[in-house]
């Protein structure tokens, strides 16, 4: 009982840490900022969003207090995201734009580095659940398309592109179409393998169907 009180405060913690800088940097933008657009348009922001939520949800559960359910799929999508938010900002964005001192900042450590190392601590060693199907894991494609759909619209309305990988000036026609499928093979083997892992230490069958939402518990063992 006393691990998981103080597993639900340090959740409750990460929320509002992963608050803070994320009202800050669509509230407050920094003068002279790298990015042109609101900051709420990048897959960075609403990453982080989404695993806020999470990680309040988890936070209050452990608390006692009653919160929607989510099954094994969900928290893996949710990682998955974030993972990509990581991956792609320390492998991609922080070499293409020059290593600039401001993409170092606490914020940016914050969103890039630890919001997701924790996602996946305690995907990976913490929370435990029915396990699931495939079809299910692929669901996590969805918001990446619907992403890559708003992101056009946003360049059609502002004339900006959301990620220097997307705009042809910058890569090439070529380099898009790669940038494009890589994100997409990222996203997919980081479900397959996640779901590989969540299924292993579910101990249970394999449900394939997607309708059903499966009770998620914490495990300390």
């Amino acid at each position: 009982m006393a691990k998981r009180r103080v597993f639900g405060i340090l959740c409750l913690a990460m929320f509002a840490v992963t608050a803070y800088f994320v009202v800050d940097a669509v509230a407050f933008p920094e003068p002279g900022k790298l990015t042109k657009l609101p900051a709420a348009a990048y897959f960075t922001i609403q990453s982080n969003i989404l695993v806020g939520v999470w990680f309040a949800l988890i936070g209050l559960k452990e608390l006692g207090v009653k919160t929607p359910r989510m099954d094994g799929a969900v928290n893996m999508m949710l990682t998955v995201y974030i993972s990509v938010t990581g991956l792609v900002y320390w492998a991609v964005l922080v070499p293409m734009l020059g290593a600039n001192p401001s993409m170092f900042s606490a914020s940016n450590i914050w969103t890039h580095t630890v919001a997701p190392l924790y996602s996946l601590a305690i995907f990976f060693f913490i929370l435990r659940g029915k396990s699931y199907g495939i079809g299910r894991a692929m669901l996590v494609v969805i918001y990446p398309l619907c992403y890559m759909a708003f992101s056009y619209l946003l360049l059609a309305l502002t004339g900006h592109y959301t990620y220097p990988f997307l705009s042809p000036e910058k890569v090439g026609g070529w380099g898009v179409a790669v940038s494009i499928i890589g994100v997409a093979a990222l996203v997919i083997s980081l479900a397959l393998l996640y779901r590989r892992r969540w299924n292993r230490r579910s101990g249970e069958g394999i449900d394939a169907g997607i309708g059903r939402a499966d009770a998620v518990d914490v495990n300390f063992s």
